[in-house]
């Protein structure tokens, strides 16, 4: 503090921005809880007439002009984009941690941060999810109106089943692009993957799968990824958060020529795509290629390795989509699919008894496993959520780790409670984010005094 408040207020002077910091801090026995205490400040800073924030954590210096804290009506705006820790670079896509700043309108309609997130963890990412409920996110949406049969998958016997013959064998040994529309289903029977808990197991459930090489995957973290196994038995792997009830449009690539493996949802790629692949030598096996499910030797074949949800679409070309087809894709109402170098196609317009027709031509036709073909209205895909970004540089004071070190939480316990209650309630949807936040905000003020000549630390209990 001694060193933070010094450099951001001289930042901000030097920006003509007026300002008064606010530190709030936890003078109880209670764990520390970092969610509430911004609630706090919050709450005494507009009593006192103030009517735009900054959250903002005090082991960041700003290092030039690239951190603008100008004001911003219109979204909250997420400023600390590069990080000296992360080696300057966006740790993840939904990042909403370091310094953001809010309305005090907007910071009011999400409600606040959580109030009972105690010791490390989530407060963060569970304002994210508040912000996405409210629209105060960066997501394009393609306006999608179309009206077609959707393929249901039970999540417990469905499957497609494709046959490998000539032109698939031909495709999967030089570069390809698949793509799938899917809509997934929360799952109470497979516990999600949390790293607090040592128990916990990290679990895919296939979308598409060919022996043990080639899949596009849902896990158990959340995510939708596309993989590509080499003969190894390595994988290289990209990934964006997956929303529950939602439809999403995933585009894997596969280019030998470049060795990379790139991933996109619904248009946007992932930041850790362009994967470079070290092996391309694999062996090619007569089994067919299967939908929501897999019968590798070496797949564990829990509850989990059968898909529950949808699946709307599935297209395979024999070669890798440029970024501006990717792009038109979602340019009309309906799916513009490109259909040179296609080698297979299901819309699930076409089906007879149990085999679904490829609309390529090429005769890749699937059979149908206890699936259930209903007409679904997909409107609206929408590109992965991110915050509204100013791409602010920041240096990082050292300090002790809290938060993760080595895949596990330094807190332990606590922290895994509070990465169960995001995972579980918060990005469900279970959680009724109105009913705890400012709204239900309760603290008891201890004391306040000036510090820095005009700033302010106030004392409280949580």
């Amino acid at each position: 503090m001694n060193e933070f408040i010094p450099s951001i207020s001289k930042f901000l002077s030097e920006q003509g921005i007026e300002h008064k910091i606010f530190v709030a801090h936890q003078a109880d026995n209670k764990l520390f809880n970092r969610g509430k205490l911004k609630n706090i400040a919050f709450d005494i800073a507009r009593k006192e007439g103030f009517d735009y924030f900054c959250f903002h954590d005090i082991d960041m210096i700003p290092e030039n002009e690239s951190c603008d804290y100008s004001y911003c009506p219109d979204f909250p705006v997420h400023i600390s984009y590069y990080l000296s820790d992360y080696g300057y670079k966006l740790p993840y896509l939904e990042n909403f941690g370091g310094a953001l700043m809010f309305t005090k309108e907007q910071f009011e309609l999400v409600n606040g941060y959580y109030n009972d997130y105690w010791d490390w963890g989530a407060e963060d990412d569970d304002l994210f999810w508040r912000c996405r409920r409210h629209g105060l996110l960066d997501i394009t949406t393609h306006p999608t109106e179309q009206n077609q049969p959707i393929a249901n998958f039970n999540g417990t016997t469905s499957k497609i089943e494709i046959p490998y013959n000539k032109s698939l064998a031909s495709m999967m040994s030089g570069s390809y692009t698949i793509s799938m529309l899917v809509k997934t289903e929360f799952r109470d029977d497979v516990p999600p993957y949390l790293r607090g808990k040592t128990e916990s197991e990290y679990l895919a459930t296939p979308l598409l799968a060919k022996g043990a090489f080639d899949q596009l995957v849902w896990v158990n973290t959340n995510v939708l990824m596309g993989y590509r196994w080499n003969s190894n038995n390595q994988p290289a792997s990209s990934y964006l958060t997956n929303t529950h009830g939602l439809w999403q449009h995933i585009v894997c690539t596969v280019d030998t020529e470049k060795m990379e493996l790139r991933f996109f949802l619904n248009g946007y790629e992932a930041t850790d795509s362009k994967i470079k692949l070290e092996e391309t030598n694999r062996h090619y096996f007569s089994e067919p290629f299967l939908v929501g499910t897999s019968d590798s030797p070496s797949w564990d074949m829990g509850t989990h390795s059968h898909f529950k949800g949808d699946i709307g679409d599935i297209a395979f070309w024999n070669r890798v989509l440029t970024d501006e087809e990717i792009g038109e894709i979602y340019a009309g109402s309906a799916l513009n699919l490109p259909t040179h170098g296609m080698t297979l196609h299901y819309d699930f317009r076409v089906t007879d008894e149990n085999i679904v027709t490829d609309m390529s031509g090429n005769g890749n036709d699937g059979k149908l496993y206890d699936i259930i073909l209903n007409n679904s209205n997909i409107t609206n895909i929408q590109t992965a959520a991110k915050p509204h970004r100013r791409r602010g540089r920041y240096r990082n004071l050292p300090h002790q780790t809290e938060g993760i070190s080595n895949n596990t939480y330094v807190k332990g316990g606590t922290s895994a409670r509070n990465e169960e209650i995001l995972v579980k309630e918060v990005m469900t949807g279970r959680l009724d984010t109105s009913e705890n936040g400012l709204s239900t905000l309760e603290y008891t003020e201890i004391s306040r005094k000036v510090i820095f000549e005009n700033h302010i630390m106030i004392d409280v209990e949580c």
